[in-house]
């Protein structure tokens, strides 16, 4: 049997010390890496509540001026579902837009029907951190209580609603499936 040979003490101190200076760069590595993804899903908050406020807030909701607005910006067709008058003029309009580079969908509503005109414009956002936008949202645009919070019938979703000069803005997440990421900001033309 070979026998192995003992590291001399004054080196085992020079390695012990090494080893704690390694472990300690890492853990510094891994806070500055949290930190980072922190600020970075901060700027994300930021930048898609800028999209949605130039996109959605700066005019009357208009569904062909949004539906120009995304096409001059050069955003992708994802969806896009219409349906012809019917014999008494009431339509139906939809479309949403990929904003590649943005990593967001631009979602336009248009309803002509027997209780009146429905138009909506907003963002979803399947890799947001739903938690982060939403306090960005309360905190930029000044945001009192909830005028009401609610579970989809489904279950996958929560619903936040505001009154926003006489529109309605709703914040849904998928907190109830214990989601993180994932959210959708639609402004409406209907006050609850």
């Amino acid at each position: 049997m070979s026998k192995v040979p003992q590291m001399p003490a004054s080196d085992r101190r020079v390695a012990s010390s090494t080893l704690a200076n390694l472990s300690a760069g890492l853990c510094g590595a891994v806070v500055l890496l949290a930190t980072c993804a922190t600020a970075r899903a901060g700027e994300s908050s930021v930048q898609l509540l800028t999209a949605f406020q130039t996109l959605c807030m700066t005019e009357p909701l208009d569904f062909a001026k949004n539906d120009l607005t995304a096409i001059g910006m050069q955003f992708s067709l994802q969806q896009n579902m219409s349906s012809q008058p019917d014999e008494s003029g009431f339509y139906t309009r939809s479309k949403s837009y990929g904003a590649i580079a943005a990593r967001y969908e631009l979602v336009i509503n248009d309803t002509h029907g027997p209780k009146g005109d429905f138009k909506s414009c907003g963002i979803r956002a399947n890799e947001a951190d739903a938690a982060d936008f939403k306090a960005e949202l309360v905190k930029a645009m000044k945001l009192g209580k909830p005028v009401s919070e609610a579970e989809s019938g489904d279950g996958i979703y929560h619903h936040t609603a505001w009154t926003v000069g006489g529109r309605t803005l709703t914040f849904s997440d998928k907190s109830p499936q214990n989601s993180k990421q994932g959210l959708r900001l639609l402004l409406s033309n209907n006050p609850l």
